[in-house]
């Protein structure tokens, strides 16, 4: 670690940490540990709760719940407001816990995450007072009225990628459904999620939201739990599947979103420079470790070459150095792993074929340093079959695959097994979309990327998932539909 980053300021943290259950916090005799990415060093200890820390957590959302789906949408519109409020007023503070447990660049976590994360809380807050319900007369003297009812308590589990954003994404619906949560967020980085239910326990009633800690057996307990009604879960698909199998035999609905190898498109008549901003924002931020980011840059072949060396030359003028630097654009993958999935792609792709487009290599003091820093790697004349064109590697590798013929192109972009998101750039926007409407995936951006305002429905199809998030379908995903039919002319049963 250079002198620079010894220096630098972190967030005022605990070292240990328990569960929130019940509004308290309660110490676990079981822990684990969380480190710093960017150094390895430990930053604190959590708890790795067991399966009767996991009931305890699921027993409390059941008490919590019999008062909160009662509780008006007055009054669930206003705490979700304070949420909103609170997160706002720590955003710098929250920032940098998100940079230094998860590896996110620090400007990054405060100018998209928290913000984002406050405006999902105040949107919730909004559709919480909305009445979701229709009426209607089915017949002579009878009134249909159906409405939303709250589904029960809840698991939310989440990444560790976006952990402050995905966490308000995830509790502020369920708390705007009338739902109890008990959420679990990755053991790779927990701690923005336990500070952030720090903050927000004083506003909420006890046992409301509850939180527990630990790895896949803490997991496994919760989504098995009889008592939960829903489960929410992102994260990877062979871990969905399993979350799938589990929630099949207590018959428990489950949102999933299982991430993304996005197709990102661009014809020969496309504004190479708005091109070369968009796939930067598709591809570099987070260090890639998005569910739908842009890994794949599909490029008329035209221009191709053009639009690498544009990009080359951007990505030359980034600067790779600790999350909490403000200066930094890049900085290390979340998990020890990571560096190391990402270049065995790398050299197999290089080994049956591709080139290498560019590349920023990790500084030698960050590479010496303990951390899990990455380069970031463009890679040319990628094809369908290479593992970096299909797998989700969360690591900054951008695959370059050239193209002539708009229905090959259809064919390859569709051979992947997910289905998130994708994007299309041409001058030609009625082109744009009708290549559009022929690629499986449940989010589109035409002459931009990334760009996703609160309230518009995310989530995608084939092994990316079902369920759709940040809008206010996802209520309907913590809720039931009630019909109720009221006779109120005439009397008797009519069956036939």
């Amino acid at each position: 670690m250079t002198d620079l980053e010894a220096s630098l300021a972190r967030p005022e943290l605990a070292t240990a940490w328990g569960n929130l259950i019940g509004g308290a916090w309660v110490d676990c005799d079981t822990t684990m540990m969380t480190v710093d990415p960017a150094t390895g060093f430990e930053i604190a200890t959590f708890a790795d709760s067991d399966a009767s820390t996991v009931a305890a957590a699921v027993a409390a959302a059941q008490t919590a719940f019999a008062r909160w789906r009662r509780t008006s949408a007055g009054a669930r519109s206003a705490a979700l407001t304070e949420l909103a409020r609170v997160t706002e007023a720590h955003a710098a503070h929250l920032a940098m816990v998100e940079a230094w447990d998860g590896g996110k660049p620090v400007w990054q976590a405060a100018t998209w995450d928290l913000n984002l994360a406050v405006d999902v809380l105040r949107y919730y807050a909004a559709v919480a007072r909305t009445t979701l319900g229709e009426s209607a007369e089915p017949s002579s003297g009878v009134l249909q009225v159906t409405s939303r009812r709250p589904a029960g308590p809840v698991a939310l589990v989440i990444p560790y990628n976006a952990t402050i954003l995905m966490t308000a994404m995830k509790v502020a619906p369920a708390l705007a459904a009338g739902c109890t949560v008990v959420l679990k967020p990755s053991e790779a980085a927990p701690l923005p999620a336990l500070e952030l239910a720090r903050l927000w326990a004083e506003l909420l009633p006890p046992r409301v939201l509850n939180v527990v800690t630990g790895g896949a057996a803490t997991g496994a307990a919760l989504v098995s739990h009889p008592a939960i009604r829903r489960i929410s879960f992102t994260g990877s698909p062979s871990t969905g599947r399993r979350v799938l199998e589990t929630a099949a035999g207590n018959l428990t609905k489950v949102m999933v979103e299982l991430g993304g190898k996005s197709p990102n498109i661009v014809f020969a008549d496309a504004d190479l420079d708005a091109v070369v901003e968009g796939t930067l924002v598709g591809f570099v931020p987070n260090q890639a470790q998005m569910c739908a980011a842009g890994t794949r840059l599909m490029v008329h072949e035209d221009v191709a070459d053009e639009l690498i060396a544009r990009l080359a030359a951007r990505i030359a003028g980034l600067r790779m150095g600790h999350p909490l630097r403000p200066s930094t654009d890049v900085g290390p993958l979340a998990t020890a792993p990571g560096p190391a999935r990402g270049r065995r792609a790398v050299e197999a792709a290089l080994a049956s074929g591709a080139t290498e487009a560019f590349r920023l290599d990790v500084p030698a003091d960050l590479a010496d340093g303990g951390g899990f820093f990455a380069p970031v790697v463009g890679l040319d004349h990628v094809t369908g079959e290479m593992t970096v064109a299909r797998d989700e590697l969360f690591a900054p590798v951008l695959s370059i695959m050239r193209w002539r013929d708009v229905d090959d192109l259809v064919e390859v972009a569709n051979a992947v097994p997910y289905g998130l998101a994708m994007g299309v750039w041409s001058a030609d926007v009625g082109r744009a979309l009708d290549v559009a409407d022929r690629i499986e995936a449940g989010v589109v951006w035409v002459n931009t990327y990334g760009y996703l305002p609160t309230g518009v429905p995310f989530g995608g199809t084939k092994e990316s998932g079902f369920g759709r998030e940040n809008s206010w379908h996802t209520i309907d995903d913590f809720s039931d539909l009630r019909t109720v039919l009221v006779r109120h002319r005439g009397r008797g049963v009519a069956l036939y």
